[in-house]
């Protein structure tokens, strides 16, 4: 079976739709969670720098 029989019942058109769509949501997610740190900076990297305190990663790393 060659590579253009084993995915008879994809349409290029079909596939190209799906990673379309998958790249608008996934950037659609990343520009929220960045927006809405942005109303907030000073707050966002005290919450960062407690919850790095805690973590394994050393002191180094985290700054």
């Amino acid at each position: 079976m060659n590579d253009n029989q084993s995915h008879a019942w994809l349409r290029p058109k079909d596939i190209v739709a799906a990673y379309t769509l998958l790249r608008i949501i996934v950037g659609v997610n990343y520009f929220n969670h960045g927006a809405t740190r942005m109303g907030n900076i000073p707050g966002f990297i005290d919450a960062m720098v407690q919850t790095m305190q805690e973590s394994w990663i050393p002191e180094v790393l985290g700054h």
